[in-house]
């Protein structure tokens, strides 16, 4: 049986007015009270912005082939070490420069 095509109304990108969160729950780091106490974080609020620079270890790697040809590579990585600074602005730095591509990325997304 052919598959009727989506129409573009229903499609994910246009569902109503609510854009889909691009980021996967996977993406989220959770830190508990003693976590964030040990990175010099004090209450941060919904909506502020962190930098973080982690150090992860590859703890597994595979591979994987569906039937119709797709492969995909997952890698799960723990994270040992952390840190966290509360984001001032861009500047001269690569922060800020990672900062310019991230508004930049968040510009032509739009």
């Amino acid at each position: 049986m052919k598959r009727t095509p989506i129409k573009e109304s229903l499609s994910p990108k246009s569902v109503g007015s609510i854009k889909p969160n691009p980021y996967a729950y996977e993406h989220k780091v959770t830190l508990n009270s003693e976590d964030m106490s040990k990175l010099g974080m004090s209450e941060p609020k919904v909506g502020d912005v962190f930098h973080v620079l982690a150090e992860g270890h590859v703890t597994s790697s595979s591979q994987d082939e569906s039937e119709n040809g797709k492969k995909s590579h997952t890698v799960h990585v723990q994270l040992k070490k952390m840190a966290m600074k509360a984001h001032k602005g861009a500047g001269g730095s690569m922060l800020g420069a990672v900062d310019k591509g991230i508004s930049d990325a968040k510009a032509n997304d739009e």
